[in-house]
């Protein structure tokens, strides 16, 4: 009995249409990340990211194949990780399905009335639709390689990104998936005595939390009430199914309400000391690098309700303001009345 031989196949959307990578080429699949933007680069280079201390450059495959992207969130697309000869980089795309391994019958030679076909392999023809697989040697074409293959040896001097940036909960999901990938697996290698901080307001006030305590920020939820709670506790959210109780921190410190109080307003929700929590505030902030040696301690003439949750001060390195920095320990295990 002869064997048919079989194609496996990486299947992917961009737009309304599936298409695919030879799996010989690929070498991971990751989620959206923060991507860094590079100067004076092509429309279709995206920028780079630190691939576990490697830097690689990020094309949007969707502009190469000339689809118009989805308006959807946009840490719900897909980096492809591809490698070809020396040559290492990723390609955005909208969302990766599935691995297909397709019989060699099913798969044809693009007719070449397709306008797609000069970055085309082949098109294969499915029960479920037709997949087009692509060819990473037409994708990246001799002009492409080149340029991209030179961001992978050279050390690329980096510019702030001036155009319009996600929203500070994307920023904040996509800056942590690029923080935990750009880990690099070596051992005993020593960390620099630093950590991040994630900046917010309450009222007119900056404050900040330590980012390895933060699970997650929502935008303004339905809260449930909690009949007899504490004036600080606004009420709770099902998060998954899991109940969280929201603590308005500007009670705690004896705030006054701002006029668009309760307009806008985030949930950071916080997993620490084996407890979970959302804390309620205003405008999100920015994450930056602080040491724990450089916050200075409250004024002893502070109040001590507010003093007991407050660590200190710290100017903040991203634009040179002070935040108070919380102490969350404290304010987790406040005996409420």
């Amino acid at each position: 009995m002869e064997t048919l031989n079989r194609v496996e196949i990486l299947c992917f959307n961009m737009g309304n249409t599936k298409f695919g990578l030879d799996m010989g080429g690929i070498q991971e699949i990751l989620e959206m990340i923060e991507i860094t933007p590079l100067p004076d680069s092509p429309d279709f280079v995206d920028g780079v990211i630190n691939l576990r201390g490697k830097i690689i450059p990020i094309i949007d495959l969707r502009k190469i194949c000339n689809i118009e992207s989805k308006e959807e969130d946009i840490t719900e697309l897909n980096i492809i990780v591809v490698r070809m000869e020396k040559l290492v980089a990723g390609m955005i795309v909208d969302r990766v399905e599935e691995v297909l391994k397709i019989n060699s019958t099913l798969i044809e030679i693009p007719s070449e009335e397709l306008p797609i076909t000069r970055l085309l392999s082949s098109v294969a023809k499915l029960e479920k639709g037709i997949v087009f697989i692509l060819d990473l040697n037409k994708i990246f074409d001799f002009q492409k390689k080149s340029l991209l293959t030179k961001v992978n040896r050279e050390k690329i001097k980096i510019q702030e990104k001036k155009e319009v940036e996600p929203t500070p909960i994307v920023k904040f999901i996509l800056h942590q998936r690029a923080t935990n990938l750009a880990e690099t697996k070596e051992t005993g290698r020593e960390k620099k005595n630093t950590e991040q901080l994630l900046s917010f307001s309450l009222g007119e006030e900056q404050y900040g939390l330590r980012v390895k305590f933060i699970k997650e920020i929502l935008y303004f939820s339905s809260i449930t009430k909690v009949p007899f709670a504490p004036r600080c506790i606004r009420g709770i959210i099902n998060l998954r199914g899991e109940i969280v109780a929201i603590i308005d921190i500007s009670k705690m410190l004896d705030l006054p309400e701002s006029e668009n109080y309760s307009k806008k307003m985030h949930i950071i929700v916080i997993e620490a000391y084996k407890k979970l929590a959302g804390f309620w505030v205003n405008k999100i902030g920015d994450i930056g690098d602080f040491s724990s040696s450089a916050i200075v301690p409250p004024l002893s003439t502070l109040e001590k309700n507010k003093a007991d949750f407050i660590e200190g001060e710290i100017e903040f390195e991203n634009d040179n303001k002070l935040v108070t920095v919380l102490k969350l320990e404290n304010i987790l295990n406040y005996k409420m009345e």
